[in-house]
Formats: C-alpha cells, structure tokens, sequence
C-alpha cells in the first residue's frame, strides 16, 4: 500500500502496477524520440564548451617558446567553426 502523491488517496500495488505499464504503453511511441533529444541535448552542451576548450589551446599555442604559427592558425579556426556550428550563442 502507497499514498497517491496527487489525490493523498492509498493505493494498492496492483493499481500501481497497472498505472506503470499504463505510463510505458504511452510512452513507447516517443521513447526513441526522446532518447535521441537527450544525445542532441549532450552534443550541444559540448559544442558550447568547445570554444573555451580552444581559447585554452589557443593560450598555450601562443605561449610556446617556438611558435607554431600552423597550430596557432588552426586552433583559431577551430574555434570559429565551433562557434559558427554552435549558432554563436
């Protein structure tokens, strides 16, 4: 026996039970879809993390005794891209 968070009325197992596959029947339909939002959620929380991952590379490429212009030059393009791909935000 358990309270019903919603109504404060007890409830037995059985109902339970047959409230949780009642819940998974509807969402079965959508459960690709919202597994698929989660992995886009976590790309983009990356992609907006990848420009201040590159400044820091920048950093030490530019703080390097013997400067690697090409390295240099192509961190900075990196980091241009991500923030074009990212939709600068």
């Amino acid at each position: 026996m358990a309270n019903d968070l919603m109504t404060g009325q007890t409830v037995d197992d059985g109902d339970q039970r047959t409230a949780a596959r009642a819940l998974r029947r509807l969402r079965r339909p959508i459960a690709g879809r919202i597994r698929l939002a989660c992995v886009l959620s976590a790309l983009g929380a990356l992609a907006g993390l990848a420009p201040f991952v590159g400044l820091v590379e920048l950093a030490g490429a530019l703080l390097a005794t013997p400067l690697d212009r090409d390295r240099v030059a192509l961190v900075a393009v990196l980091i241009v891209l991500g923030l074009v791909l990212r939709g600068r935000s």
